[in-house]
This record gives structure tokens, sequence and C-alpha cells, in this order.
């Protein structure tokens, strides 16, 4: 995959206190009171003007290919470093650009000023783990084909047993799949949700004991659902996850 990386920060003046919170007593949630909290949360950071942290994905000949806008709930990473290994765990880029991994690079400028985005995001992740919610946009690439409508997004990480992560996006299409990484026993399910109304309507899950878990869906009228993806960890460890969306519009 061709892609570099241009971290923007936003302006001094803009900058939210990322003091740690105060530990919260640990409290047995059911799934469904999960996803709730989830649910308003990602909203809730998601709503902000601006965003903590921004990043611009850029193909090998430098043209953007896809942004992503961090915002934390909580203690932000507090070195370069350590923000850039935590975004890199979640990638987005067209589907195209997967076979070309052999030639990626990384490279990092500090820019102030970051300027909020208006538009609706095409795809977002809640992970409760960092309480942290990533909005992801694509960019226009002059020397994109018009027809690529498909993008991937990835998660490669751990987390511990009974975490939970979360996928947000309204397209035509949308399927993911996710297995534990090489060596791991890693159980992670997975389950997919579309919106009606105010409620969720869940459509299809997987929770076997196997290598990989899928779910997909798509829309069967001339609109696109508001999908939700929520993998589940049965068991921690290291683990994927892939979701492609397509848009045919």
């Amino acid at each position: 995959m061709n892609l570099a990386l241009l971290l923007l920060a936003l302006a001094p003046q803009d900058a939210p206190s990322f003091a740690p919170k105060p530990a919260s007593p640990a409290v047995d949630l059911t799934s469904d009171q999960a996803d709730e909290l989830a649910d308003l949360r990602h909203h809730e950071l998601t709503s902000r003007v601006a965003a903590d942290f921004s990043a611009v994905r850029m193909d090998a000949a430098g043209f953007p290919t896809a942004r992503i806008d961090m915002h934390f709930g909580g203690a932000a990473p507090a070195t370069e470093r350590e923000l850039m290994e935590l975004l890199a765990e979640y990638q987005f880029s067209n589907e195209e650009l997967q076979n070309k991994r052999e030639t990626l690079t990384l490279r990092t400028i500090l820019v102030p000023n970051a300027a909020p985005v208006r538009s609706a995001a095409d795809l977002s992740v809640y992970d409760p783990s960092h309480d942290l919610s990533l909005e992801f946009r694509k960019l226009e690439n002059p020397t994109a084909l018009s027809c690529s409508t498909s993008w991937l997004t990835r998660f490669d990480g751990y987390r511990s047993t009974g975490s939970y992560l979360y996928w947000y996006s309204t397209v035509d299409a949308l399927n993911a799949t996710t297995g534990p990484l090489r060596g791991s026993s890693t159980d992670p399910d997975i389950n997919l949700y579309y919106r009606s109304g105010s409620s969720w309507r869940y459509l299809m899950g997987s929770a076997s004991a196997g290598w990989l878990d899928s779910v997909g869906g798509h829309n069967a009228s001339c609109y696109s659902p508001y999908w939700r993806v929520r993998v589940h960890l049965y068991t921690g460890g290291n683990f994927s996850v892939r979701a492609l969306t397509f848009r045919a519009s």
C-alpha cells in the first residue's frame, strides 16, 4: 500500500485538556448497554467542531487519498511517536492500494491549524478501549479511476477479553471479517446491524470458534442504510478486522 502520513495538530488555543480522568469503578454491562453507551459516546466525540488530531494519507505520487480525524475522550498520547503508533493500528485506503504494501513509507510532518471538515465521514470507528473516535474521509485523487468506489478499513492490534470495537458507515454494501493474528489464540466475534428509525436492527452475526468470523449486508432498495459493525473480544489478544465498504452512486 503506497501511503504516507501527514500528521496535523490543532492550534494551541484549540487544544483540549488531556488530563487523565479518575478511574471509574468496574461495571458489568450487557451487550445492549455497551452498544448504547458506545453510540452515545461516539456521537458526543464526533459532534465537536474540530478534531484533536488529524492525519492525511497520500499515495506514492504525493496525492492525498484519505483524511483521518481523531477525537479523544480522555488523555491523548503524550508524544508524537505514541500517537503515530496508535494511529498505525487503523488504516483506510482504496482497495486497489492493498496490493502495493511492499513500497509503504511513512512521513510525518507536524502542522498547526488543522481545518475542521464539515462533510459527513465515509466511515467512522469508536474504540472504547481508548475512548477514541476516528472519522475516515476519502480525498479526491486526480490519478484515481472514477470507478474506484470500494474502500477498505482495517484494524490490527491488541485488546483485552470483553473489549468492543465499533464501525459506522452509510454505504450501499458492507462486508467485515475478523480473526486472530498469526500465533494468537484470540477469539473475536462480530455482529452487523442497520439503522431503522431510532433503533438498531440486528441483521446477522458470527461467533464461531474458528479462525475467521464474517458478516455482510447490502441495501435492497434505493437508499444507503446506516450500518454498525460490532466486534466483541470473547477471548482477548492480538486480532485483525477488515471492513470493506462499497458505494454504488
